[in-house]
C-alpha cells in the first residue's frame, strides 16, 4: 500500500504530540503545582516536626539537616510533604552556593588554618559563614556532582527540590561574576534534572539576573526576602523607589507564572497587615518569618 506525502505528514504530527505529551506529563507535576501556590512557610532552625506536619502550607522550605548536622531521613521528608488534609506540600531544602558554612558537612577543621584557595573572609553579619570564590571546580564540586555533595544528598533525601541562597554573592565583583553565577545555577539546575526531571529550583534574590531571559529558564520561582521593610533599620518601611526598582525584575518572572515567594522578617500586626495587603496586590506570595527562622510558620503564612 501506497502512503502519501500528506498522510506520512499527519501521522508524523501525531507522533511528534505524542512524544510532547509523554515529555510534558513527566515533567511539569511539580511544575504545574507552583501556580497554585498561595501559602508559604520558611524554617531553617528549631524544627518541630510534630508542629510543622500540623500546619497546612502548599510549600515549605527547611534545611536539609536537623541543628546537629544530621540529615533528615528519607521517611521524615515524605511525611513533611504531606500537608494536614492530605495534599502534597511542596518540600525544598535550603542550600547556600555562594557562601560557606562551617557546619556543614563538607567543613574540615584544618581550613581554619590552612584554609583552601576557593575560601573568603567570614561575614560579619553571620557568623560562620563565608565568603567562596563560587565559580571554583573545588567549592562546586561540594555542592553538586559527587555522591556526599549537598545536593546530591539532598536529592536522595526525596526533596522536591532547593531553594538557592547567596546567589546574589556576585554583587559588586563585576559583570564576569554575574556571568560566572548564571552558569553556575544552570549547570546545577541541569545537573539535579538529569537525576529528577522534576526537579525545582527557586532563587532567593538577585533579582537582577532575571534580565537574561536564559536564567530564567533555569529557575521556576524567585523569592525575595525584605521587599517592603528592613533593608535600611529593623522596622523602617522601603523607600518606594527601592521597591520598584526590585519588582520591575521581579515582574519579569512573575509574568512568565512562575511564582514569587517574599519573606518579611520581624513585623508588628500593623506591618504585617500592610505587607499581607500589598503582596497580595502584587500577584505575589507572603511568608512571615523571624530572622533567624527558628519558629514553626503559621497557617497560611501568618506569623507566630
Amino acid at each position: 500500500m501506497r502512503i502519501s506525502n500528506r498522510t506520512i505528514t499527519v501521522l508524523a504530527a501525531i507522533l511528534m504530540l505524542a512524544v510532547a505529551s509523554l515529555y510534558y506529563m513527566r515533567k511539569t507535576p511539580l511544575t504545574s503545582n507552583l501556580i497554585d501556590i498561595s501559602s508559604w512557610g520558611y524554617q531553617l532552625q528549631n524544627l518541630n516536626l510534630a508542629e510543622i506536619r500540623d500546619v497546612q502550607l502548599d510549600l515549605l522550605v527547611i534545611d536539609h539537616a536537623d541543628d546537629r548536622g544530621q540529615a533528615w531521613s528519607s521517611e521524615v521528608i515524605d511525611q513533611l510533604k504531606t500537608n494536614p488534609d492530605g495534599s502534597h506540600r511542596l518540600l525544598l531544602a535550603y542550600l547556600s552556593i555562594g557562601e560557606a558554612e562551617r557546619y556543614r558537612s563538607y567543613w574540615e577543621a584544618s581550613w581554619d588554618k590552612a584554609p583552601p584557595v576557593w575560601l573568603g573572609n567570614e561575614n560579619p553579619n553571620w557568623q560562620g559563614n563565608y565568603a567562596v570564590d563560587y565559580a571554583n571546580d573545588e567549592w562546586q564540586r561540594l555542592i553538586f556532582g559527587q555522591k556526599e555533595a549537598l545536593l546530591d544528598v539532598i536529592i536522595n533525601q526525596g526533596f522536591d527540590g532547593v531553594y538557592l541562597d547567596r546567589v546574589d554573592a556576585y554583587y559588586g565583583l563585576g559583570l564576569e561574576r554575574r556571568s560566572e553565577m548564571i552558569t553556575f545555577v544552570a549547570e546545577l539546575s541541569s545537573y539535579a534534572r538529569s537525576i529528577h526531571p522534576d526537579f525545582l529550583v527557586i532563587q532567593q534574590n538577585a533579582e537582577e539576573l532575571l534580565t537574561d531571559a536564559s536564567h530564567r529558564e533555569t529557575v521556576d520561582g524567585l523569592a525575595k526576602e525584605d521587599l517592603l521593610f528592613n533593608v535600611r533599620n529593623a522596622g523602617e518601611e522601603n523607600p518606594p523607589s527601592m521597591i520598584i526598582a526590585s519588582t520591575r525584575f521581579i515582574d519579569l518572572i512573575a509574568q512568565e507564572h512562575k511564582p514569587v515567594l517574599v519573606v518579611e522578617y520581624d513585623l508588628n500586626q500593623d506591618q504585617a497587615e500592610k505587607a499581607s495587603r500589598a503582596i497580595n496586590e502584587l500577584g505575589y506570595t507572603l511568608a512571615l518569618a523571624n530572622r533567624r527562622l527558628s519558629s514553626t510558620p503559621a497557617q497560611a503564612g501568618g506569623m507566630r
